[in-house]
């Protein structure tokens, strides 16, 4: 009931669960900003995850959610293999025992940049998707005659090669959102600016379908958003009728 009042009820909850934990408001808000915010499937195990990062205070927040991806991949989510040329196997997750006995934030790091790395260089089973119906955004700044001209752009990305392109110019995980976005549980998009030097890629931006919020943004090796960047994504939230999460 003392969550702060922009959490959803289910985000509320898990910020409930961290502080009770013994868990920092930091903490908590680096967690609700992951999908761990909006479920509690296999709670038990997420426990000792979450009690891994209140046991590791100095582990930069900005690894919670690469690392939370790592870990449900590794032990919650089936694989596509390519088992011949054009023919793709189903497989099982790849560690369904994983544990976080024994881990220290050092190795565990390790791991999620090797899997990084892996995404990266895989072929990914090809797949498309239909539009979200959320409305992508424009904005131009500045002008061509005083050579400031910049023009930011926000596009959904519709297919796992979009993913995969994103994810290796952003050098992070996104390729792995692509069972969701052809689910419509989520939709994924690209904030980019371009000027007279070129165009260049800035956030990738995590949308929660059914409710509408903006609920992750990350740039270039998962770094957090700056105030300008929050202030394009709140412009587009206005237009788009959308909403920004507070922890974004």
């Amino acid at each position: 009931m003392q969550a702060p009042a922009d959490l959803t009820v289910e985000a509320a909850l898990r910020w409930g669960q961290i502080l009770g934990l013994g868990g920092s408001e930091r903490l908590a808000r680096a967690v609700v900003g992951t999908w761990l915010g909006t479920s509690f499937g296999h709670d038990d195990f997420w426990i000792t995850v979450l009690q891994f990062f209140i046991a590791n205070p100095m582990l930069d927040l900005a690894h919670v959610g690469p690392i939370i991806d790592y870990i449900e991949q590794q032990r919650f989510v089936s694989q596509d293999v390519f088992v011949a040329p054009g023919v793709v196997e189903r497989r099982g997750p790849a560690q369904p025992n994983f544990s976080m006995k024994g881990r220290t934030p050092a190795s565990l790091l390790r791991q999620v940049e090797a899997w990084h790395r892996t995404l990266a260089k895989a072929e990914q089973p090809k797949a498309e998707w239909p539009r979200s119906g959320i409305d992508g955004f424009e904005f131009v700044e500045g002008a061509e005659r005083g050579g400031n001209l910049k023009i930011w752009t926000i596009t959904e990305l519709l297919s796992t090669k979009a993913l995969v392109a994103e994810g290796r110019k952003m050098k992070h995980c996104v390729a792995t959102y692509a069972h969701s976005c052809a689910r419509g549980v989520c939709s994924i998009w690209t904030l980019e600016a371009e000027t007279f030097e070129g165009r260049s890629k800035i956030l990738t931006v995590e949308v929660q379908n059914g409710t509408r919020v903006i609920c992750q943004a990350r740039g270039k090796c998962n770094m957090l958003p700056g105030d300008k960047h929050r202030g394009i994504l709140r412009r587009w939230a206005e237009r788009a009728g959308l909403s920004l999460a507070k922890y974004v």
